[in-house]
C-alpha cells in the first residue's frame, strides 16, 4: 500500500476545494450519464449501433446492469436542470452522489430541505421513517382522528416535546438557553446552537391522526420548516415561535436552569441518561419513540427465544459421553447417586424456566397482534359511525385484510 509521504496542498481551504471540485464533477458525470442514456431509450440513435434497446447498449458497452442506467436515469430526472438536460441544478451542487441516490424516493418538500453536509445515515434513516409512515393506511389515520381527544398543543409544540423527552442531551442545551433571559433579544443565535448543533438538524415525532411531522433546521440563516412527511404539507416557521413554545413547554420550578429538576417536571419521569450513555455516535435527526419503526421491538424479542431453548435441552453428544462413562464406573461407585440429586437441580432449572414459559403463549405473535389490531380498529369504526354514514366499504377492506392476514397464520 502506497502512501502520500508528502504534502500536497498549501492549506485545508485549497483541499477542500479542489475535494469539492470532484465530488461536483462526479455528480456532474452522472447526470451527463442519465441524459445520455434517456437520449439512447427515447430517440432512434442506436439504429446504427446493431443494439435494440438502451439497456443492452448500456451493459454491453459500459458494464452499466439496468438497475444502475436506472437510477443514473432517476438522478437525471431528479436533480438536472429543468428535469431533462446534462447540467446539475444548482441547488444540488456540494452533494455526493450516494446521498443524492438515497434521496431519490424522497418527497420534494423534504429534498428542499436537507443540506448537502447531512450525512448518508441520516438521510436513510429519515427515508425509514417515511416508510414506517406509509404502512399506516388512510383509514387507519381517519380512526386515530376521531378515536382521539382534539389536540391541545400545535404540531410544533408536539415535535418538540416528543424530541427533548427523547434526549435529555437536547433538552439540557434548550433548558439552559430558556432560562437566560440576558438572550432573549438573540434567541434565534441561541437556540439555533442548542437545537442544532451539528449546524443542521431534523425532529421527528409523530400525532396521532395526522402522522410523521418533521421540524427541519438546515441553516441558521433561514427559518426551520415544519414538515407533514405524510402529505408533504410545509410551513415556514420562525425562531422566536419555538423560543415562545419551548418556553411554555418546559417548567422551571426553581425559576433557574436545573436540567434534572425541569425535565422530571416538564414530562413527570427522571431522563435516561444511561441510554444516552450508550449512543456512541449523536446524530442530528431526532426521533423520538412513538415515530420509531415497530419492527425495532420485534427484533429485540426474536433472540430471547433461541436462549431458553438453549438452557432447556442439554446437547444430547454430553448426554451420551455421560451416560457411558457411569456405566463403565458401575458399582463401587454407587454412593455417587447424590450427582442424580445435583441432576435433579439441575432439571429443577428447566422447570423454573418452564414457569417462565408459561408467558409464552400469552406473548402473541405478529399476525395474530396484526388481526387483533384490525378487528379492535373494526369495532371502533362502527362504535363511530352513524347510521346515515356510507362507511360499509371502509370495514369491508379492513374484514378482507384481517382475512389475508388469517390465512398467512397458523395460531
Amino acid at each position: 500500500m502506497y502512501e502520500i509521504t508528502g504534502q500536497p496542498f498549501e492549506s485545508y481551504q485549497q483541499f477542500k476545494a479542489t475535494m469539492d471540485q470532484t465530488v461536483n464533477s462526479t455528480v456532474q458525470n452522472i447526470v451527463k450519464i442519465g441524459y445520455l442514456l434517456k437520449v439512447a431509450r427515447d430517440t432512434g440513435i442506436l439504429q446504427e449501433s446493431g443494439y435494440t434497446t438502451m439497456r443492452d447498449f448500456a451493459q454491453a458497452e459500459y458494464n452499466i446492469d439496468a438497475s444502475t442506467a436506472s437510477r443514473f436515469i432517476g438522478i437525471n430526472d431528479k436533480y438536472s436542470m429543468g428535469g431533462n438536460s446534462m447540467e446539475l441544478d444548482d441547488k444540488y451542487k456540494g452533494f455526493e452522489a450516494s446521498k443524492l441516490v438515497e434521496m431519490l424516493t424522497l418527497p420534494d418538500s423534504i429534498i428542499e430541505e436537507i443540506p448537502p453536509e447531512m450525512k448518508r445515515d441520516e438521510i436513510r434513516e429519515i427515508k425509514n421513517q417515511l416508510k414506517e409512515e406509509q404502512k399506516t393506511s388512510d383509514l387507519e389515520m381517519y380512526i386515530e382522528s376521531t378515536a382521539t381527544i382534539e389536540a391541545t398543543c400545535s404540531d410544533l409544540t408536539e415535535v418538540l416535546k416528543q424530541s427533548l423527552e427523547e434526549s435529555f442531551e437536547l433538552f439540557k442545551e434548550a433548558d439552559r438557553r430558556i432560562c437566560d433571559t440576558e438572550n432573549l433579544n438573540n434567541s434565534a443565535e441561541s437556540l439555533y446552537s442548542a437545537l442544532a448543533p451539528a449546524g443542521y438538524a431534523t425532529l421527528i415525532g409523530r400525532i396521532p391522526g395526522k402522522g410523521r411531522v418533521m421540524l427541519s433546521i438546515a441553516s441558521q440563516s433561514e427559518d426551520p420548516a415544519l414538515i407533514n412527511a405524510r402529505t408533504g404539507e410545509k410551513e415556514r416557521i420562525t425562531w422566536r415561535q419555538i423560543f415562545d413554545e419551548l418556553d411554555q413547554l418546559i417548567k422551571h420550578p426553581n425559576d433557574k436552569s436545573d436540567p434534572e429538576v425541569d425535565y422530571a417536571a416538564t414530562f413527570g419521569h427522571e431522563p435516561k441518561k444511561e441510554e444516552e450513555k450508550e449512543e456512541k455516535k449523536p446524530s442530528a435527526v431526532t426521533v423520538s419513540k412513538e415515530a420509531k419503526p415497530k419492527t425495532d421491538k420485534k427484533a429485540e424479542k426474536k433472540p430471547k427465544k433461541p436462549e431458553k431453548t438453549k438452557q432447556a435441552s442439554p446437547e444430547p453428544k454430553e448426554e451420551k459421553e455421560e451416560s457411558e462413562k457411569t456405566e463403565e464406573a458401575a458399582g463401587e461407585e454407587e454412593p455417587k447417586e447424590p450427582t442424580t440429586a445435583a441432576g435433579t437441580e439441575e432439571k429443577i432449572a428447566p422447570a423454573q424456566s418452564e414457569e417462565e414459559t408459561i408467558e409464552v403463549p400469552k406473548e402473541l405473535t405478529s399476525f395474530q397482534k396484526q388481526i387483533i389490531d384490525k378487528l379492535e380498529t373494526i369495532k371502533i369504526v362502527v362504535r363511530s359511525m352513524e347510521p346515515d354514514k356510507d362507511n360499509w366499504d371502509h370495514i369491508c377492506d379492513m374484514l378482507r385484510e384481517t382475512q389475508i392476514l388469517i390465512n398467512k397464520t397458523i395460531f
